[in-house]
C-alpha cells in the first residue's frame, strides 16, 4: 500500500554524497511505493545447519555430508538390498547367515563469503527530511535476502537433472508446445517417481512444489485443484494444516508455492518454457558459519541477514571530520542437493 509522505525529489545521481544538494531544489508531496520484490520460499525448506567458529569450512570441498547406502547383498558383487531381491530364506539352526556390510556416500561443498555495503555522508543521514539510515538498511536486507536465495536457487537448478518431468506427451525441453501445459497428470507423474524412489514428504506428510508463476496459472485451472480457501483455512485448530508461508495450494500430495525466481528455461523451439520442482524432505541442505549467519529471512518481506553500520560522525584515520558512515552486510553460506532422487524437476509450455 502507497504511503502519504513529506519528502524531497529524488535526486538525479546515484551518488549519496551529493544526494542532498540535488534534493534541496524542490519539496513536493510525493506518494512512495513499496518496491517489488522477487518471493523468496527455499529457507523453509533446506535442512540449515550452523558451523562454530575455529571449526574451518572455507577451501575445497571442505563441508562434507555423508549418506549411508542402502545395506549391500552378501555374494551379489556388493549389490544394494531392495524389496526384489530382498532374501526370505529361514536360517539354518546353528549357522549365522554372511552378514550384510554397510557403505557411505559422502557429497562435499565449500563455505562462500558474501557481501555489499554503502556508504552515507553525514548530510544525507541527518539532514534529509526522509530517513536514509532506516530506508537504506531496508534494502540492504532485501539485497542480502535476495542474494542468498538465488545461491540456493542456483544450487537448486543445477542439481536437479536425475528425475524430469516433461508436459504433456513431450519427451525433451524442445518437444514442448504453449499445450504442454502443467496439469494433474504431470503432477501424479512426478509424485510417482518419489513414491517409487521411496522418498519421505516432509513433516507433514506432503511433499513440496515450487513453480513459475505461468505454470502455477494453468495447474489453478485443473478441476483437481485445491486453493487454500478448501482445506480449513489453513488453521490446524479447524482440522486443517498449518499454512505455509506463500502457500497457494494443493494437489495430489503437494503443497505448492510460486515464485518469479525460476526463470524460463532456454530451448531451440519458439515456445517459452519454465521449470518447477518437487522435493522430500531433507533433500536440500546449508551450512551458514555461527558467526556470519544467515538467520531468519522474513518470506513476506524478503528481508534478513544481520545489517551492520558504521555510524556517521566517528571519525577514523581515513574520516578525521567523521563526513560518512558505513553501511553493509555478510554472510558465509554455501547450499547443496543432498539427494538429487529426492527431487523431480518438471518443465512445461504454458498458456501465453
Amino acid at each position: 500500500m502507497a504511503t502519504e509522505l513529506n519528502t524531497l525529489v529524488t535526486a538525479t545521481v546515484d551518488d549519496a554524497t551529493n544526494l542532498i544538494g540535488y534534493q534541496q531544489q524542490n519539496i513536493y508531496n510525493l506518494t512512495l511505493i513499496k518496491r517489488m520484490l522477487p518471493y523468496l520460499p527455499l529457507y523453509e525448506d533446506f535442512q540449515l545447519r550452523h558451523l562454530s567458529d575455529h571449526q574451518g569450512g572455507f577451501g575445497t570441498n571442505v563441508i562434507k555430508f555423508r549418506k549411508f547406502t542402502a545395506l549391500a547383498t552378501p555374494g551379489a558383487a556388493g549389490a544394494d538390498i531392495t524389496y526384489a531381491n530382498l532374501g526370505t530364506t529361514p536360517l539354518t539352526e546353528g549357522t549365522n547367515p554372511e552378514g550384510l556390510s554397510i557403505t557411505t556416500t559422502e557429497i562435499a561443498t565449500t563455505l562462500g563469503q558474501y557481501g555489499n555495503w554503502l556508504k552515507l555522508t553525514d548530510i544525507a543521514a541527518t539532514a534529509s527530511i526522509d530517513d536514509v539510515v532506516k530506508e537504506s538498511m531496508s534494502l540492504l536486507a532485501e539485497n542480502a535476502g535476495q542474494t542468498i536465495h538465488k545461491v540456493m536457487m542456483n544450487v537448486l537448478v543445477a542439481g536437479a537433472t536425475t528425475n524430469v518431468t516433461y508436459g504433456g506427451s513431450a519427451t525433451g525441453i524442445n518437444d514442448l508446445t504453449n499445450a504442454d501445459v502443467l496439469t494433474s497428470s504431470v503432477i501424479k507423474k512426478a509424485v510417482r517417481t518419489l513414491r517409487a524412489a521411496n522418498v519421505p514428504t516432509f513433516p507433514d506428510g506432503y511433499y513440496r512444489g515450487l513453480i513459475s508463476p505461468y505454470q502455477a496459472y494453468d495447474l489453478m485451472a485443473d478441476s483437481l485443484w485445491q486453493d487454500v480457501a478448501k482445506y480449513g483455512g489453513g488453521l490446524a485448530a479447524n482440522g486443517g494444516i498449518d499454512l505455509l508461508k506463500g502457500e497457494i495450494g494443493r494437489m495430489h500430495g503437494v503443497r505448492f508455492r510460486e515464485t518469479n525466481t525460476v526463470l524460463p528455461v532456454a530451448n531451440t523451439g519458439p515456445y517459452n518454457t519454465y521449470s518447477g520442482f518437487i522435493y522430500g524432505s531433507d533433500a536440500l541442505g546449508a551450512f551458514d558459519l555461527k558467526s556470519q549467519a544467515v538467520g531468519n529471512v522474513d518470506t513476506k518481506s524478503n528481508m534478513g541477514i544481520s545489517v551492520h553500520y558504521v555510524p556517521v560522525n566517528m571519525p577514523t584515520k581515513d574520516d578525521p571530520l567523521g563526513l560518512y558512515g558505513i553501511l553493509g552486510w555478510k554472510a558465509a553460506f554455501c547450499a547443496i542437493v543432498l539427494d538429487p532422487l529426492r527431487i523431480n524437476k518438471i518443465i512445461t509450455g504454458a498458456t501465453q
